[in-house]
Order: structure tokens, then C-alpha cells, then sequence
């Protein structure tokens, strides 16, 4: 019985707070004049302007360009802007830091990503993805423009890059800087470049080794740098590196 009563009293405590609480939240507003008809923020907060809730963002013309919410005045949830036409879309965490997905979406075509990934601790983290932003109809299927895989906000992984033609770049990058081989194809798949980096020749450090075609023959050019000059030539397709 005595448990019962501390129950019941606890639970009208708690009942009180946060009635308080939700009493002491107002709906807010900023003004983007002195005669306050052109609304520029509004948001639930206190009385001292600590933001909490739902927060919504005006242009002057008076259309939505941000939404999201607050509490304590850190961003927390999805947010979502308007920016020069495209909307985009990011993810906080409780404590207010970018955790989950990023998108943009293409102006000319809102149906259509152009950029997706996603944040770890306020940094860029996994595979980033950036497409064609030019569809014609709603029916095409968006094509990839560039792809990179992050670790820690460097660019660390296989990434792949294309050209409006078709011609495709792809390798390795390390902390930010190209490493191995770096093939480069055509719309039709067949390559037409290929580049090494940063592999060793005694005594030389090996900078790239470039592998082209002209006028349908296999070509290669090695560039070489020992005590800070740089030797380029070219060698025989058979030449190859143990």
C-alpha cells in the first residue's frame, strides 16, 4: 500500500514538470522587417529564445527553405533545406553532430539524387556518390558522375570518376592521394590509359607509369624522379616492372 501512494505521488510530480515544461514553450517568431510582416524563423522555444522543437525558416518571399528541429538549441533529427533550387537533406544526433544520411536532390528534375552518403561524427564516412544532374523525363535512370569512399573525412578506398561521354577513371586513393594502378576506359568499356602510382625502382621512385595507344599501337611512358630531377621516356610495351 505504502508503495502504491509513492507511485501515485511520483507520478503527479512528474505530471507537474512537465506541464510546466510544455507551458513554458511558446511558438517564436523572427522578422525579416521592423513591422514584422515578412516572417524569417519560426520555432518552439522558452521565453529566453533556447530553441526546442520544431523549427521552420522563410524566405522573404515567404516559402519554406529549412525545417528541422531543436532541443537546447542543438540540432538534432532530419533537416531539410531548399538551396538554389535543390533540396537537401542531413541527419543529427542527439548530441548535435551530422550522423547519417546526406542527400541532394537536382533542381531540374526533384525525383533525381545528385549527391548521397552519409556522416560518422561530423565527418564523411563510406561511399559518397554524385550523379548527372540532366534528365528529360522523369523516366531515365540517373548515371553516375563520380563515387568516393571515405574513412575518418579523407578519401580512402576505390573511386570512380566519370566524364559526360562515357569515359571512365577508376583506382585507389589513399589519404587523399592516388596509389596502385588508375585505369582509364571508354564509353564502350576499352582501355585507353593506364597509370601507376607510387611504386618503387631502385633508384628511382617511380612517380606514374602512363599506358596509351597511338594510331592503334601500345605505347608506355615512365616518369622517373633521383635527387630531385625528373627523367621521362618512353619504353616498349614488353618493358615491364618486377
Amino acid at each position: 500500500m505504502h508503495d502504491l501512494k509513492l507511485k501515485i505521488i511520483l507520478s503527479i510530480v512528474i505530471s507537474f514538470f512537465t506541464s510546466a515544461t510544455l507551458r513554458s514553450q511558446q511558438l517564436l517568431k523572427s522578422y525579416y522587417d521592423f513591422k514584422k510582416t515578412k516572417i524569417h524563423e519560426e520555432y518552439y522555444g522558452t521565453a529566453a529564445g533556447v530553441k526546442n522543437g520544431a523549427y521552420k525558416e522563410f524566405s522573404e518571399t515567404g516559402s519554406i527553405i529549412t525545417t528541422g528541429a531543436y532541443k537546447n538549441d542543438v540540432k538534432i533529427g532530419q533537416w531539410q533545406y531548399k538551396v538554389n533550387g535543390s533540396t537537401e537533406i542531413e541527419t543529427y544526433d542527439n548530441n548535435g553532430d551530422r550522423n547519417g544520411k546526406w542527400l541532394k536532390y537536382c533542381p531540374m528534375n526533384p525525383k533525381f539524387k545528385t549527391t548521397e552518403g552519409s556522416y560518422k561524427v561530423n565527418e564523411k564516412d563510406g561511399i559518397w556518390t554524385e550523379y548527372f544532374c540532366e534528365f528529360k523525363s522523369t523516366s531515365e535512370v540517373a548515371k553516375i558522375e563520380k563515387q568516393e569512399t571515405y574513412s575518418n573525412g579523407k578519401i580512402n578506398g576505390k573511386c570512380v570518376y566519370v566524364q559526360k561521354n562515357g569515359d571512365k577513371a577508376e583506382g585507389l586513393i589513399v589519404n587523399n592521394s592516388k596509389v596502385g594502378e588508375w585505369k582509364s576506359t571508354d564509353k564502350n568499356g576499352r582501355l585507353y590509359l593506364s597509370k601507376t602510382y607510387g611504386k618503387r625502382l631502385e633508384p628511382y621512385d617511380l612517380i606514374e607509369r602512363v599506358s596509351y595507344f597511338v594510331n592503334g599501337m601500345y605505347r608506355q611512358l615512365k616518369t622517373l624522379i633521383d635527387c630531385s630531377i625528373r627523367v621521362s621516356f618512353e619504353v616498349p610495351s614488353r618493358f615491364e616492372l618486377e
